[in-house]
């Protein structure tokens, strides 16, 4: 009996033994888990912030593409007016900066640059003389992207009086 209550004391004492090393061994693996953890978060945010980056610039992409497309069929727009207002007459193809408004079911100048209906966008049309029968139009559409950055589309094209008839000149004689 004395020999059982030996064996049991000693496999108490070695079992003591074993969980304290497990304590110490447990306790080191926690400082590891903690350090582990805080990498993994590091890593998560990191992760985090450049997706966040990535769909915010996309955002801003899209919308600054959207509105450019839109800015591009305004200045067409412009150049097309001009085109209708010459073939209206040459005459009233004039130099200098207008706008552009619908009146009586035809294009015709304003004063002043036209803006779109949202009105955020705003177009001028620009007429210089570019030689005999000849015009530089140039229609420029500018908006604000944001309040402190401007997106600007600007179109160019000449207009020729390709309704004046031109005489041929005179051919040579020979005698």
């Amino acid at each position: 009996m004395t020999a059982i209550i030996r064996t049991i004391k000693l496999a108490l004492i070695r079992k003591g033994q074993l969980i304290s090393k497990e304590k110490k061994n447990f306790t080191r693996k926690n400082g590891y888990s903690l350090v582990e953890i805080l990498i993994a978060i590091a890593i998560f945010v990191s992760i985090a912030t450049a997706i966040t980056y990535l769909l915010l610039d996309a955002s801003v992409s899209f919308r600054q593409g959207k509105e450019r497309v839109f800015a591009t069929s305004l200045a067409e727009e412009g150049l097309e007016a001009a085109r209708n207002i010459r073939d209206s007459g040459w005459d009233n193809l004039a130099s200098g900066n207008h706008g552009i408004i619908v009146s009586s079911n035809s294009w015709n100048f304003a004063e002043e640059s036209d803006l779109d209906p949202s009105g955020r966008f705003s177009r001028q049309i620009k007429v210089e003389n570019a030689g005999d029968d000849r015009k530089l139009v140039t229609s420029t559409v500018s908006w604000d992207f944001t309040p402190t950055r401007q997106g600007n589309v600007t179109l160019t094209t000449y207009l020729n009086n390709w309704a004046k008839i031109i005489e041929p000149p005179e051919l040579p004689t020979w005698n």
